[in-house]
């Protein structure tokens, strides 16, 4: 497949990171779907992501025209198997929960067409577990957002044990038509980079406010 074939994009997930990563692909020009559990979720995603291209507009980021034809592009549902079998491209952004994602990887795995890419925003938790029971080996990967990720542009790109070379490629390549920058990262390790260098960070803030360094203000 190349990067041209990737025509409609999936979102499983609307909140925080999920509606970022959707709207970034909408003002790249992707029709784009964003699924959750209910209206009442996907109602979150729509204030959210309006919310978001108003800012946009407000500092000159996009026009008016081009906020109102990313919002035309997006398509909220509550319906998990019509995402799946529309989508070329499905970004898994649900909760931090091991056995949540492995299921849904699975569904996915079953609904998508066989040429369809399963990635997953996860920060926690590595590919190899979250793939494990996935048959497409081959067209998974990781993409961990910086957040907020529809403003932060950097991204890390991950494969798992059995990612070819050119799913890795593939996905590199659709993070830069999208508006992100890719990091590659070269393995899988919970935390990933920026995670893991926050919590240093923060491990030694907290040191030196308990050494009396300073107050934590």
């Amino acid at each position: 497949m190349n990067l041209s074939d990737i025509k409609t994009v999936g979102v499983v997930g609307g909140g925080t990171m999920g509606f970022g990563i959707a709207l970034n692909f909408a003002l790249g020009g992707f029709k784009t779907l964003i699924n959750d559990v209910n209206d009442e979720a996907l109602e979150g995603t729509r204030r959210e992501t309006e919310k978001a291209l108003g800012l946009f507009v407000e500092e000159d980021l996009v026009t008016r025209d081009q906020a109102t034809e990313a919002l035309g592009r997006m398509t909220l549902t509550t319906d998990l198997e019509t995402l799946a079998a529309q989508s070329d491209f499905v970004t898994e952004a649900i909760v931090e929960r091991l056995t949540d994602k492995q299921t849904l990887f699975k569904k996915l795995d079953e609904a998508c067409p066989p040429h369809t890419l399963l990635v997953s925003n996860t920060s926690g938790f590595v590919l190899t577990d979250i793939g494990a029971d996935v048959q497409r080996q081959d067209k998974i990967g990781l993409t961990h957002y910086f957040a907020p990720p529809h403003i932060v542009p950097g991204v890390e790109v991950a494969k798992g044990p059995g990612t070819s070379d050119e799913t890795y490629e593939l996905i590199c390549a659709l993070m830069e038509k999208a508006g992100r920058i890719p990091i590659r990262l070269l393995k899988e390790k919970p935390g990933y980079l920026l995670n893991r260098i926050q919590g240093a960070a923060g491990r030694e803030a907290a040191r030196l406010w308990a050494e009396g360094m300073a107050t934590a203000e």
